[in-house]
């Protein structure tokens, strides 16, 4: 039997950019592309409950993810310097491999399942 598949988003309050952290990162210097990688970031962990897992295929974490998002190095360093220095991401050494864990991800996170995708949908075409 095939493996069911889960969908997850990610929900942000329409008061998102307000917040001082969000605020504050944008005052740094390229803070609009750090908070694209911040976001991009919170992506990436979706499916791992929070949290960023370095692979070891490139020599940090930090490269990795400017491999994946196609940025900068130094800029990527710098965002997760940043977010580090505000406590929006935690670094964490599991089996001497690094992972970023980045709690607000899971607050904005949603889900679905596909099961309860059909069944929704059933539902509101019975409603019309």
């Amino acid at each position: 039997m095939a493996t069911e598949k889960r969908l997850f988003w990610l929900q942000l309050k329409n008061t998102y950019f307000n917040q001082l952290s969000q605020k504050k990162m944008r005052k740094q210097p390229q803070g609009l592309e750090m908070q694209v990688i911040y976001l991009r970031m919170m992506l990436l962990s979706l499916d791992n409950k929070g949290y960023i897992f370095y692979q070891g295929v490139y020599d940090s974490i930090e490269e990795e993810l400017a491999e994946e998002f196609n940025e900068p190095l130094e800029l990527v360093k710098q965002t997760i310097d940043f977010l580090i220095e505000n406590k929006m991401v935690t670094t964490e050494h599991e089996h001497e491999a690094d992972s970023l864990f980045i709690p607000e991800a899971l607050e904005c996170t949603g889900s679905e399942s596909a099961s309860a995708k059909r069944v929704r949908e059933y539902r509101e075409r019975k409603a019309l």
